[in-house]
């Protein structure tokens, strides 16, 4: 984890991305030269560490990406316990969409002072970077969202550019404009109930034309309505 961390300071960013049911945890650093492929062994190591110690001891990842070339790509697939590929764009974890629900967590302890609030984390590691497009990308659907259901037009106008530019920028990072409001906004519903607000308050604070079609889109994203996802949580 301390590595993990202090990868920020040398200019590298992670990001994640949703592509059907499948969630991808990616890191990438520019500045790693000649350590490319050590750099990103470790952090995908660290990054299936924090999923291990989330969801159990044994838990294996559905595949691994690795920057560089200068890995044992046996021995590295099996310490992952999956496929492991290398000379990737990027360094990626992929996990099930299910791990969101929280259903396989292991006990926490509950009496544990905490040095800082869920909240607050969440705040951090969503801070953009300038050069980190994706996450500016969510913080102008979030910004916008303010104003009605963000639509690909108001998203575009925000960034001054043509709506057939932010398309082919979306598409480069590996989303439809689609895709990344339904992200935005199951983010920000997930966090509005977890402070309290109902399904129903939620779909009208982010501009969904009905309850039902606020459910559609959370169940796409989670797969499960938001009251059972609630449900799951306080269980």
């Amino acid at each position: 984890m301390n590595y993990g961390l202090s990868c920020f300071h040398s200019g590298a960013h992670y990001v994640g991305r949703q592509s059907g049911k499948l969630l991808k945890w990616c890191y990438d650093n520019e500045y790693s030269g000649t350590a490319t492929g050590i750099d990103s062994l470790r952090v995908a190591i660290m990054m299936t560490f924090v999923l291990r110690h989330f969801t159990h001891e044994g838990f294996a990842p559905l595949a691994v990406r690795l920057k560089g070339t200068d890995i044992d790509i046996n021995a590295a697939s099996e310490w992952f316990g999956c496929e492991v590929k290398t000379g990737c764009a990027m360094t990626e974890v992929w996990f099930d969409n299910k791990l969101l629900l929280l259903e396989h967590a292991v006990p926490r302890d509950h009496n544990k002072a905490t040095l800082i609030s869920l909240f607050d984390l969440d705040e951090l590691v969503n801070m953009p970077q300038r050069d980190d497009p994706t996450k500016a990308l969510y913080e102008v659907v979030n910004f916008t969202r303010h104003y009605g259901m963000p639509s690909l037009e108001t998203v575009a106008s925000t960034l001054g550019l043509s709506t057939q530019q932010l398309q082919r920028r979306l598409h480069r990072l590996g989303f439809s404009f689609s895709s990344m409001r339904g992200y935005v906004l199951n983010n920000i519903a997930a966090r509005y109930m977890l402070k309290g607000y109902a399904p129903d308050e939620v779909a009208l604070l982010l501009g969904y034309s009905n309850p039902q079609s606020f459910t559609k889109a959370f169940q796409r994203v989670r797969g499960c309505a938001p009251k059972e996802y609630m449900r799951r949580i306080e269980h």
